[in-house]
């Protein structure tokens, strides 16, 4: 078999996610289709992974990420900031954190399950106030 191909996910690439991803997330919602709200939160969540992962990026001052933070998990990514020591100093800010991780995981767009519609979208505002947040500090 030959090599496997690892593309490197750019910087660039995942700052830009980050808006596509919310915008994602409120279309879904406002289609007013249950079915889809499990699909909002879950582009959500992944936005800010996107964040966390460009705030990666923007720290080390490299264009690529590096593999070993392919990961989805959410206070994992950001405790490897330089911003976590004041997520953690915040308390709003690092009780917003906990919420997402705790609200999301990557394993949450295999579920059927169907979201309350204000949890929902209660979660798109505060994945926007973290990245609004993550992008000032």
């Amino acid at each position: 078999m030959g090599k496997k191909f690892v593309r490197k996910l750019k910087a660039t690439v995942l700052q830009s996610l980050v808006k596509i991803r919310l915008d994602d997330a409120v279309a879904l919602l406002r289609t007013g289709v249950q079915e889809r709200r499990n699909g909002a939160q879950y582009l959500a969540g992944y936005a800010v992974e996107c964040s966390l992962k460009a705030r990666i990026c923007a720290d080390q001052n490299t264009e690529h990420l590096d593999q070993k933070y392919y990961l989805h998990d959410l206070q994992d990514l950001a405790e490897k900031t330089q911003a976590w020591d004041k997520i953690k100093s915040d308390s709003r800010v690092f009780e917003m954190l906990i919420y997402l991780d705790e609200q999301w995981s990557v394993a949450c767009r295999y579920q059927r399950q169907v979201y309350d519609s204000a949890a929902v979208n209660q979660y798109i505002n505060r994945a926007k106030e973290f990245h609004a947040w993550l992008l000032r500090n």
